[in-house]
């Protein structure tokens, strides 16, 4: 086997993960706005917009200014790699997601004093 055969079979490996990574950026994304967008909405209430969603959680007290800027740049991040060129997602951008997604479980879930 020659340099570039290897070469091949490397970049085959980081296409694969690049593919596993978008796959699991975009599932976890998909629970993280199904779990804002259900807190906000009822049946009787329209389908908001996931800043909006955030924005209610934060106008609400539901969740810190902190945790909103952080949901904000998760939504940022992926509408660009949505609608960028070069839909690439970082390994800190999925462990990001992965962290926030647990800390607004934990805010959602908790008991109102």
């Amino acid at each position: 086997m020659d340099t570039s055969d290897q070469l091949t079979i490397e970049e085959e490996k980081d296409v694969a993960l690049e593919s596993k990574s978008i796959k699991d950026y975009f599932s976890d994304f998909y629970k993280l706005e199904q779990i804002i967008k259900s807190s906000v909405e009822s049946p009787y209430q329209h389908n908001y917009p996931l800043y909006k969603a955030i924005d209610i959680l934060y106008k609400s007290g539901t969740i810190d200014y902190g945790l909103t800027q952080e949901l904000n740049a998760i939504r940022k991040y992926r509408n660009s790699v949505v609608h960028g060129s070069n839909p690439i997602i970082s390994k800190h951008a999925l462990e990001n997601l992965k962290k926030v997604k647990s800390i607004l479980e934990n805010y959602i879930d908790k008991p109102a004093d």
